[in-house]
């Protein structure tokens, strides 16, 4: 398996989530990487960002589904 890449970063879980729940309807496998201590920290999060991970092969097809 490839090495997942950074797609995006985003300030929230939800946020994070919303997207991910996007590029996944669209058949894109997508990970949600979060120092958020699990959910329980929220305001750990904003620090260094929520980040949105894809395989680097879907990456063009993710960033034309969410423009």
């Amino acid at each position: 398996m490839a090495e997942l890449v950074v797609l995006e970063r985003v300030g929230s879980r939800p946020e994070a989530e919303l997207v991910a729940s996007r590029l996944r309807s669209e058949g894109i496998r997508v990970m949600v990487r979060a120092d958020d201590a699990g959910g329980m920290g929220p305001n750990l999060a904003p620090h260094r960002g929520i980040e949105i991970l894809v395989n680097p092969d879907d990456v063009e097809a993710a960033r034309e589904l969410l423009a």
